[in-house]
Order: structure tokens, then sequence, then C-alpha cells
């Protein structure tokens, strides 16, 4: 009985995951339903109780983190990346040699 659970219990991690990452990653206010919904999770009281046990906060929480974020951060700053523009600009610097030389 246990071998039949471990592969639910793989997509049930990765569906979570993946609603954290839309989560985090929404460029406007996300919707915890919809997210939820577009990774087949239909039960929204039992994913946020998954979802705490993992992650140790509720979707909500993740979602009001996120637009905390969003706001404070400087608007030449990739939230998604971690970078700065003046980063951008350095790693393409250093790629440029690089595909100089390859060539």
């Amino acid at each position: 009985m246990f071998l039949r659970n471990r592969p639910q219990a793989y997509v049930t991690r990765l569906r979570l995951h993946q609603i954290r990452s839309e989560l985090v990653r929404a460029t406007v206010a996300p919707r915890i339903a919809e997210a939820s919904n577009r990774w087949a999770v239909s039960e929204l009281g039992r994913m946020s109780g998954r979802y705490k046990a993992m992650f140790g906060e509720l979707p909500s929480e993740t979602a009001r983190l996120a637009k905390t974020r969003r706001c404070i951060r400087a608007p030449d700053d990739d939230w998604a990346t971690g970078q700065s523009a003046a980063d951008r600009g350095a790693s393409l610097l250093t790629l440029q040699p690089k595909l100089a030389a390859g060539s």
C-alpha cells in the first residue's frame, strides 16, 4: 500500500511547488484559486493545509509577501532572477569574450 501512495505524493509536491512558483512570480495580485485550478487542485482547503505543511505558510501569506516584495523592489531590478540591471550588464560583458573566442 505504501508504494501506491508514492507517485501521488510526488505529483502533489510537484503541484504545490508550481502553485507557489506562480504566486511568487505573479506580476499582478495572484489568485490562489486560479493557480491551484491550473495545476488540477480543486480542493482549496486541503491544498492550503498541505501547502502550509510543506512551506510553513499559507498560500495567502506567500501571495501577500510576494506583493510586498514587488512594491518595495527597485524598478530596475529583476525580482524573478535576483539580478539588478547593472548585474545583467556585467554578465553580458563576461559572455561576450567567450562568444568571440568560440566563433
